[in-house]
């Protein structure tokens, strides 16, 4: 009799061991996933103060009609990843509401209901065209991504019935690598956006410099203009410096031109100083290029 009821009390603790081990494991997940959020919305803050800067460029720049055919690419691509992130927000809502969920008491409900199965059938469209967008943004940048944001996401989909915590964990991870894969794109092409330049100031006056071009050839002459957004501002009679040396000035601009003899990529910095209130005020700027060999 001793020895059924210390096996039956056996069996008790066993099982109430596998429960904290599995609530455990579960309360570990949604930490996790609470984190994730935070970085998504980290980076979705940033790309939409991006968005802002870009806007603010374009408004203060004296050639809006390039600037925004300059900046309309990137504009585009976040514009796009954000609507594919929203699709994926999409399924997650969507999700909660079919296994019963609500916001009021997550962290309990996602332990207490983790072994609901959720069925991907409705959303097998949704995640094939967002699969589609990550694919075409990571075969576009193979050389920034590296890997694709697809990478162990949703492999199975044959199987279309998988835990819904899981499958909630795992729209989440694809959020961050889509929202990331962007972030790496957008700052490896808008390096050369010196965006501290276009930072609202108490006077409201930007300097704004236009290339010729980003790319020259080896020895061929890097060609910019250097101005001043208001041109009421040419009345002051601006003087500009590039990399330390004084560059002539007319009608307010200043023209930069450098003769590169290395390929690779190369930096300079420009500085306009021009009377304001009776007092010396300067403006300075960065700006990258490439060279490349003949």
């Amino acid at each position: 009799m001793k020895t059924k009821l210390v096996i039956i009390v056996s069996i008790i603790l066993f099982f109430s061991a596998c429960q904290q081990r599995q609530r455990a494991e579960l309360h570990a997940l949604y930490v996790a996933n609470k984190a994730l959020e935070r970085q998504i919305d980290a980076l979705s803050g940033q790309q939409q103060q991006f968005l802002h800067d870009c806007n603010m460029i374009i408004r203060t720049s004296l050639d809006r009609v390039a600037k925004r055919a300059e900046l309309k690419l990137w504009k585009h691509l976040i514009i796009e990843t954000d609507l594919q992130l929203r699709v994926i927000e999409k399924i997650k809502i969507q999700c909660l509401k079919r296994v019963g969920m609500n916001n009021n008491h997550f962290a309990t409900l996602f332990v207490e209901k983790g072994k609901k199965q959720a069925n991907l059938s409705p959303w097998m469209k949704d995640i094939q065209k967002v699969k589609a967008y990550a694919d075409s943004l990571y075969q576009a940048n193979t050389q920034i991504i590296k890997v694709s944001p697809n990478q162990g996401i949703l492999q199975n989909l044959s199987d279309k019935r998988l835990p819904w915590t899981l499958l909630y964990s795992e729209l989440n991870q694809w959020k961050l690598a889509l929202i990331r894969a962007t972030q790496k794109v957008l700052e490896s092409h808008t390096q050369y956006l010196d965006i501290a330049t276009y930072k609202l100031n108490s006077l409201g006056i930007f300097l704004d410099v236009m290339p010729e071009s980003h790319t020259v050839l080896e020895d061929q002459e890097y060609v910019a203009t250097m101005m001043l957004s208001d041109l009421r501002m040419s009345k002051a009679r601006p003087r500009m410096k590039v990399n330390g040396q004084s560059i002539p000035v007319y009608e307010g601009q200043g023209m930069v031109r450098l003769r590169p003899t290395k390929p690779g990529l190369h930096e300079w910095t420009g500085a306009m100083t021009f009377k304001s209130k009776g007092r010396d005020t300067t403006f300075t700027v960065k700006k990258k290029y490439w060279v490349l060999p003949r």
